[in-house]
């Protein structure tokens, strides 16, 4: 399921005509997507870590730095940090999960290279942990990881940096996602 075949409506020759943000019709692609994908999910964390696990899965991280938005993940496969951020929030969205985008730094743990950088808080059973679409999809196309997927703040701390003060805090629960995609498993621990 993707949206790189989808037609575009009468008047679009290609992408770069249309306001994404703004597009009813391109909103409502993106649900059908969401909501093809977390078909089956039962609660909000399934659907959570279901459209995190396709961001992955479909998305290589855009080494030439030409796509921002979410076009760039929707219909060429590829894109920056804010490209999965946006990507991963308008389809939360969608399916109806609340969400917020943070910005901040994070650094490479093996270079020590810091940069800007965007990942979401996901508001699931009540706390807020943080999603690295981005992070998760290790360059260039390795296999998906869940290694930043449902953390509190004094996990996703250790290599990212945000002004807290502006966001909600991740202080409760902790996800830890099964890497065994077919057979999802939750652990769930308080932190």
């Amino acid at each position: 399921t993707s949206l790189k075949s989808v037609n575009l409506p009468e008047g679009f020759t290609n992408f770069g005509n249309m306001s994404f943000t703004n597009s009813a019709w391109m909103d409502q692609k993106v649900a059908n997507l969401a909501l093809d994908i977390t078909a089956g999910c039962t609660n909000d964390y399934d659907k959570a870590l279901a459209l995190h696990d396709w961001i992955v899965n479909n998305t290589a991280y855009d080494m030439t730095y030409t796509y921002y938005g979410p076009e760039g993940v929707l219909f060429h496969g590829t894109g920056v940090c804010n490209a999965y951020t946006l990507t991963y929030s308008m389809m939360l969205d969608a399916v109806g999960i609340a969400n917020r985008t943070v910005t901040g730094t994070a650094t490479d743990r093996y270079t020590g290279n810091s940069g800007g950088h965007a990942w979401t808080l996901v508001l699931i059973n009540g706390s807020w942990p943080h999603a690295d679409t981005t992070w998760d999809d290790p360059v260039p196309n390795g296999r998906e990881r869940h290694t930043y997927f449902g953390l509190t703040d004094a996990e996703l701390a250790k290599d990212h940096s945000w002004n807290t003060a502006n966001y909600p805090a991740a202080d409760g629960t902790t996800y830890t996602a099964s890497l065994n995609v077919q057979n999802r498993s939750v652990e769930e621990t308080t932190a």
